[in-house]
């Protein structure tokens, strides 16, 4: 089941990103892997609770929810909860 629909304009330069983590494994929905880092970019604007919440998802185990058109490997446990670019994640 895909959460998110296509994109209805074409997709900008460099997307979408190759479906490869950050040691060339190819990633595929549902496989688990590690998450390496939770960027500033996804946590700038966040109340400092959410900040907390994600931040302590660095180095844990998640299953991939999705990747979407854009490349980006999203997860949550049924719904999509937040996103992040291949290669701050890793195979197991």
């Amino acid at each position: 089941m895909s959460f998110f629909q296509p994109p209805s304009k074409p997709l900008p330069p460099g997307y979408p990103l190759p479906p490869r983590d950050a040691n060339g494994a190819v990633l595929c929905a549902g496989m688990p892997v590690r998450i390496l880092t939770i960027p500033e970019s996804l946590t700038h604007d966040l109340p400092h609770d959410e900040v907390l919440q994600l931040k302590a998802r660095e180095g844990t185990v998640m299953p991939i929810l999705e990747l979407d058109a854009y490349g980006m490997v999203w997860f949550g446990t049924e719904d999509p909860w937040f996103s992040l670019r291949p290669t701050e994640v890793a195979a197991l």
